[in-house]
């Protein structure tokens, strides 16, 4: 940036913070009023293209130029950052829900954090497809489950499948090979009689009905991943489930409320998924074939998976949520699940670009930081 005026060379480095700049996003990265001719010069440069969603800096020149200020000055880099979430923050409140999603790719555009980032864009992933399974695919899921789980474990699948197949998904190779399954649903839409009989769903339902959700949100069952090299473990099939998941996320927006789900191997996830907001329900164990399945759940908050991404953002920046009013036609807070419910309420990179694209546009099918709820 040699030769250029000490005002655009600060805008571009403000500009190379976030994914895309429009006037009102840089009055707030430079905290000034009129930007009106900085964002002229900007726009004219000759690695800055001019698109539907604003201007958007060359991916090499962004990469390079926020790689080379977050070493030269790591408190400006971070000041930038720190603007920008509020910016967005503040503006995902305002805007409709058909432009809920660039503000959704802003947000997740500012993650750092690796264990978050790998939530959202896990390596491997792109090397597989995820379908809604069908009947050609029951014997598949079923050869993995047996391989991979204790023989109890496994019929109770087998007896989901029987019930409800419409739940499985299949995650396959570019060969067409089975590699993974998973089993997502929200509970309201799967018979009362079979949540009833397997084990996990019963006790999930149970503490549902102790910290009930409002009438308009909405909760998954997440009941199981397993892929046919390394079970539950990670591995590419499965960060492809973790993957259609999180596309699940997206599409059930602004009313996603909660998930529960399961694994075996604590030791393995728990670094992994409570940085995102998981919390374990140990009261709510179930063990199956000497096994013991932990459950783990989710609780997004009344703002949903947008508020949850706001205060995972936040946080990695050290930075208070700003304040909103509180809305008790919601269900509770994460916070507010340590009450008796009688006390309630009434109920930067082209990769992630590519990504939220991705999430954005999918037809495939497919966390609130209270560190305890109420168990029973």
């Amino acid at each position: 940036m040699r030769g250029l005026p000490s005002e655009t060379t600060e805008t571009i480095e403000a500009a190379s913070t976030v994914r895309r700049v429009t006037e009102p996003v840089l009055r707030a990265l430079l905290a000034v009023s009129y930007v009106t001719e900085v964002f002229d010069k900007l726009q004219n440069l000759p690695f800055v293209n001019a698109t539907g969603e604003g201007l958007i800096l060359h991916d090499v020149v962004r990469d390079t130029i926020a790689n080379d200020l977050t070493r030269r000055d790591p408190e400006r880099y971070r000041t930038y950052r720190t603007r920008a979430w509020r910016y967005f923050t503040t503006e995902s409140h305002l805007t409709e829900a058909r432009n809920l999603w660039q503000y959704t790719a802003d947000l997740l555009n500012l993650i750092q954090n690796p264990n978050i980032r790998e939530a959202f864009f896990p390596r491997g992933a792109s090397d597989y497809v995820v379908e809604l399974a069908t009947s050609n695919d029951e014997k598949y899921i079923y050869d993995i489950a047996s391989a991979t789980e204790p023989e109890q474990a496994a019929r109770f699948i087998q007896r989901w499948w029987d019930s409800h197949h419409e739940t499985f998904s299949v995650v396959k190779d570019r060969n067409g090979k089975v590699e993974a399954f998973f089993i997502l649903f929200e509970p309201d839409n799967v018979a009362p009689k079979l949540l009833e009989e397997a084990p996990l769903t019963t006790l999930w339902s149970q503490h549902l009905r102790v910290n009930p959700v409002a009438e308009e949100e909405r909760v998954l069952f997440f009941r199981r991943w397993l892929t046919r090299s390394t079970g539950e473990l990670p591995s590419p099939a499965q960060a492809a489930c973790w993957l259609d998941v999180k596309r699940n996320y997206m599409e059930l927006r602004p009313n996603l409320r909660r998930l529960y789900t399961t694994v075996t191997d604590l030791s393995t996830y728990a670094p992994i998924v409570t940085p995102l907001g998981f919390v374990p329900l140990e009261k709510f164990n179930v063990e199956l074939g000497g096994v013991t399945y932990h459950t783990a759940m989710l609780d997004f908050g009344p703002s949903s998976v947008d508020g949850w991404l706001r205060r995972l953002i936040g946080a990695e920046l050290g930075t208070e949520r700003p304040k909103t009013k509180p809305n008790c036609q919601r269900g509770p807070s994460p916070s507010s699940l340590l009450i008796s419910p009688t006390q309630r309420c009434s109920p930067n990179n082209s990769a992630i670009q590519r990504s939220v694209d991705t999430l954005a546009n999918s037809t495939t099918r497919l966390e609130p930081l209270s560190p305890k709820l109420v168990e029973g």
